[in-house]
């Protein structure tokens, strides 16, 4: 179940059970807890930006997550920076503009935590483009044993 949890197709635009249910977990049981005061609106916020993020990253691919100890610490360094500095901004920003005399408050709530989790999809970009995550051709080809995934579809074993 966990393995098809994360197939790229369940996050597809298609009227599948299984990708309609998900959907209608991550997008709109958020919002209707909000509604009903069981939970604020600035956790809302937090699970639909990195709901949001996550299908982001998803519908890309997931990045292999293997590296060295530096390479990890490095992406939850620039990761926490990007949703701190995100966050630091946006409230600065609405504070400034004074938004809550043309929203609600909850409303406002809601967008800087959303806007701040959305960092996440931004910040494992800047971590591919700086090379923090290995592909996953080359984590095979570094294993240095000769066989990948397209030899194995050859010889019809699929691990």
């Amino acid at each position: 179940m966990k393995d098809d949890f994360f197939k790229k197709e369940n996050f597809e635009l298609v009227l599948r059970r299984q990708n309609l249910i998900l959907y209608f977990f991550m997008f709109v049981v958020p919002p209707i807890l909000t509604a009903l005061s069981l939970i604020s609106a600035d956790v809302a916020g937090f699970f639909l930006g990195t709901n949001v993020a996550y299908v982001l990253i998803v519908r890309k691919g997931l990045p292999d997550d293997t590296g060295s100890v530096e390479q990890r610490v490095l992406r939850i360094f620039i990761a926490l920076l990007l949703f701190g500095v995100s966050s630091l901004i946006l409230t600065v920003g609405f504070d400034a503009i004074e938004t809550t005399a043309y929203f609600s408050f909850k409303f406002v709530e809601f967008l800087k935590t959303f806007m701040s989790a959305s960092t996440i999809w931004v910040s494992v970009i800047v971590c591919i483009k700086l090379n923090l995550y290995k592909k996953e051709e080359d984590f095979v080809s570094s294993q240095g044993s000769g066989w990948n995934r397209k030899s194995l579809k050859k010889s019809g074993k699929i691990y």
